[in-house]
This record gives structure tokens, C-alpha cells and sequence, in this order.
């Protein structure tokens, strides 16, 4: 089995400083971008080029856009995507019909995907639905004892 796909994080806010042990936790290799903003005086052409060989630099093979939402998200998908790299965004997604198309048109064409995550929407009740989980398969009691006890009266 080759080895683990390794990330960059694009973004330098709460999300992005906590998605990065999330992530390492799971035995990949992480690196961040904190500075993805465009600058007053760069073109998108100039700022796609940018973010596009600083992500190609980063060798990772996904990375996952921690930034608030707005128009500079479709630039930095377009960015990842020409420079081989898989896109996570997080949700919403504000794109327009016609970016969508393109993106999507360009990620078939390099062979890449673009996702959108959404877990943060439900992140507290993750949490706990984990450490549910983890205590279950801890007890002696597994999750296929737990549902034999249930009433068969209708058998």
C-alpha cells in the first residue's frame, strides 16, 4: 500500500488551526498556506499563478481552502486544480452557475475532485457521536450484541 495523500491547508483563521491536527491526527502530512489573500495590485491571473505554484511547491496531493467564503474561493479552487492537486472547500459554496461549470470542466480535464465539506456545520455532535462510538466498541459489548437485545415480538 502506497503512502497517505499529504494536505495544504489554505488559510490562516480558527478553522484552518484546527483542521490541522484533525488531519495529521490521521497520519498525513500536513502543510499550511497562511498568506492566500490576493494583493491590492495583483491581477487573478497573477494571483491563480501564485497560489498555484505555492501549492505545487507544497507537494501535497488535496488541498483544503479554510477561508471564508467569497469570490476569491473559485481563484483558489482554480489555483489547486492547476497546479494537480484535489480541492476540499467548505461549505457554503458561493460560486457562481457559470464558475461551477468551469471548475468542474477543469477538474474532469486534469483529472482531479473538488469537494465540499460540511462536517463543521455538525461538528459538536460529531464529537460526540465519536466518543459515543469509541466508548461502545470499548465495552465488552459490541454494536451486533447490542442489537440482538432488541424485541422480536413482531417475529
Amino acid at each position: 500500500m502506497g503512502e497517505p495523500p499529504g494536505y495544504v491547508i489554505l488559510g490562516r483563521g480558527r478553522w484552518a488551526g484546527r483542521m490541522r491536527p484533525i488531519i495529521g491526527g490521521e497520519s498525513r502530512s500536513v502543510v499550511s498556506i497562511e498568506e492566500t489573500r490576493q494583493r491590492p495590485s495583483e491581477s487573478e491571473s497573477a494571483y491563480v499563478a501564485r497560489l498555484a505554484e505555492t501549492t505545487k511547491a507544497s507537494a501535497a496531493q488535496i488541498a483544503w481552502l479554510c477561508v471564508t467564503p467569497g469570490p476569491h474561493v473559485t481563484l483558489m479552487v482554480q489555483a489547486a486544480i492547476e497546479a494537480g492537486l484535489h480541492v476540499i472547500v467548505e461549505k457554503p459554496w458561493y460560486g457562481s452557475s457559470r464558475d461551477t461549470k468551469r471548475l468542474q470542466e477543469l477538474a474532469r480535464a486534469k483529472r482531479r475532485v473538488i469537494a465540499i465539506h460540511y462536517e463543521y456545520c455538525v461538528l459538536a455532535e460529531v464529537e460526540k457521536w465519536r466518543a459515543g462510538f469509541v466508548e461502545i466498541n470499548a465495552s465488552p459489548r459490541s454494536i451486533s450484541s447490542l442489537t440482538d437485545n432488541r424485541s422480536s415480538s413482531a417475529l
